[in-house]
């Protein structure tokens, strides 16, 4: 993610229209946080493909990233730019 773009931003790139996810963060000490991101995109279409099966599966896995702000800027932002990719 370039440096200039918000985690919004990010976010946004990774949800198709429909689609939403919960993001819950919670305090670790120390300057460190927990974030847990879980995209919810709704049922998988009925008769679909084992491969769009597959993919909805991935995309819709939750992630988590830990540590201080800048690391979790970067690591959520590389997280959320795999899901863009695969959506």
């Amino acid at each position: 993610m370039e440096t200039n773009k918000s985690i919004l931003h990010a976010v946004a790139s990774a949800l198709s229209a429909g689609q939403s996810a919960r993001i819950d963060v919670s305090g670790l000490g120390d300057g460190k946080v927990k974030v847990i991101y879980t995209p919810q995109i709704g049922e998988t279409p009925e008769g679909a493909s084992q491969e769009v099966i597959n993919l909805r599966a991935a995309i819709a896995r939750p992630f988590v990233v830990t540590g201080n702000a800048s690391e979790i800027k970067d690591a959520f932002a590389a997280r959320l730019q795999e899901k863009a990719a695969v959506r």
